[in-house]
């Protein structure tokens, strides 16, 4: 049991309200903490007051003028606008697919940037921002390094925006979330989008996903070796930015 029940309440309220798509509504925040409506509302009561949270037209609850200030700050600690671009470069070259950087905010998946090689697949576009979760690599990523409350969360609100005929089933879905926490990178082995492999790995800061480098290619059956080079240069990759952000966090 916590220590501090009613601090770590406020801390998951802030946590569920971060990840909705557009919004939370207070029946939901309900349901998933499992608290009375006296004490969900004392709680938002002093939530509200102090500005972590907010409400919208429709009634949700939203991240609040603080929290979106706080936000900011730590996102000019890890700003990555003049890594992308070398990185995705060099991963292209090396591995001759597209690459793509998919940063993870509030529970969204956004592509920051990409690289498309002259003989590979598009893969999503720069600046797109997607929740489906269950049909990527790097959504797997996300999925095996949240908490099992967060990720059922997740799963629950995911927006497959019409593409529910491509997702895996569920026992596929928890193979791909387990792989992922065991390996440390995702690989869909092009069991999900047809004739397009694709293969992530996460980028941390501060202990938590924060970003995933990833590549895409037309096919589905490659040599051994070459797969295993891919992943080496995809996790290198990572190593090296989670270096730079670690400067980058220690200069400021």
């Amino acid at each position: 049991m916590a220590s501090a029940p009613g601090l770590s309440s406020g801390l998951r309220i802030i946590e569920l309200v971060s990840e909705s798509e557009a919004g939370i509504g207070f029946n939901q925040l309900k349901a998933v903490l499992e608290l009375n409506a006296a004490s969900l509302n004392r709680y938002l009561q002093v939530l509200l007051e102090q500005q972590y949270v907010d409400k919208n037209e429709n009634q949700q609850y939203v991240l609040g003028a603080k929290l979106l200030g706080m936000m900011k700050h730590a996102d000019s600690l890890h700003d990555v606008s003049d890594m992308t671009g070398p990185i995705l470069d060099y991963i292209c070259r090396e591995t001759g697919s597209t690459s793509l950087w998919i940063d993870f905010r509030d529970g969204r998946m956004m592509c920051r940037d990409k690289v498309v090689h002259p003989e590979g697949v598009v893969m999503q576009q720069i600046g797109e921002v997607r929740t489906d979760y269950m049909l990527h690599p790097w959504g797997f990523l996300l999925l095996a390094l949240a908490s099992a409350e967060k990720r059922r969360f997740y799963i629950d609100y995911a927006n497959l925006a019409g593409l529910a005929n491509c997702c895996p089933d569920k026992a596929s879905v928890q193979r791909f979330i387990e792989e992922a926490s065991e390996n440390g990178l995702s690989d869909d082995k092009g069991l999900i989008l047809q004739n397009i492999r694709r293969i992530a790995v996460p980028i941390r800061a501060h202990s938590r996903i924060v970003a995933s480098i990833a590549i895409g290619m037309p096919g589905v059956s490659f040599e051994e070796q070459f797969i295993a080079r891919i992943y080496r240069i995809l996790q290198e990759e990572a190593v090296r930015v989670e270096r730079l952000l670690s400067d980058s966090t220690i200069s400021h």
